[in-house]
């Protein structure tokens, strides 16, 4: 977990990436949701708490809120990558969607 939103891409030893303004691709972001979603379908402790901190940064960091849909990538400062890719849309869908089988209550929007 990044302390400044979403999560950090680790290098081959397990250290993060540009710790100091990481970039956070949506991918990423929604897989970790993904993944979180089903530990917590499994009754894994902790799991709630890492769905909740990515379907917020996904709401409140990806999303853009004046035109719709989701940046591809994100830093500290806001979109790095603004573009909005089919790819990264069906990621946030997979995203929602286990968020909502776990019964997060952001999975709805």
């Amino acid at each position: 977990i990044c302390p400044s939103g979403g999560f950090y891409e680790l290098d081959p030893l397990g250290r993060p990436i540009n710790a100091a303004d990481p970039l956070r691709p949506i991918h990423g972001t929604a897989r970790m949701v993904h993944c979180y979603a089903i530990a917590s379908l499994l009754g894994r402790p902790g799991a709630d708490a890492i769905v909740d901190h990515g379907m917020r940064f996904l709401w409140e960091r990806h999303s853009d809120a004046e035109h719709g849909g989701y940046f591809w990538s994100v830093d500290n400062s806001g979109p790095r990558d603004a573009t909005k890719q089919g790819y990264g849309h069906a990621f946030v869908l997979l995203a929602a969607s286990s968020a909502k089988a776990a019964g997060h209550p952001l999975a709805d929007r």
